[in-house]
């Protein structure tokens, strides 16, 4: 008859509630103390059209923005080479279009 019976205590035990606010905090701590570790110190360079074609060569960085487009047609006559010598040189590079407005995309 107590097996069939629901109303006595259950025959496994609920995990303790009060352990999970103390578990969140200790993993919030580890997040804290271990991104700083994990996150790398790069210097960007942001290269424009009235930069020379070669900056990102000379450049000391560890990366490159070029700016290729820009809203009313505007086209960086030198984002090729400048993407080129990034890459030539092992810099992480990207390119960019600025709508005008300050607005980039």
């Amino acid at each position: 008859m107590g097996i069939l019976n629901n109303k006595g205590k259950p025959k496994h035990k609920r995990p303790c509630r009060h352990i999970g606010k103390p578990l969140t905090a200790l993993a919030a701590v580890l997040c804290v103390a271990i991104a700083p570790i994990a996150s790398a110190n790069m210097n960007v360079i942001d290269v424009s059209g009235w930069q020379s074609a070669d900056v990102t060569r000379v450049v000391d960085a560890d990366a490159a923005i070029v700016k290729i487009t820009e809203g009313g047609g505007y086209v960086n006559p030198s984002w090729r080479s400048q993407t080129d010598w990034a890459r030539q040189t092992g810099k992480a590079c990207g390119g960019c279009n600025h709508e005008g407005r300050g607005t980039a995309y």
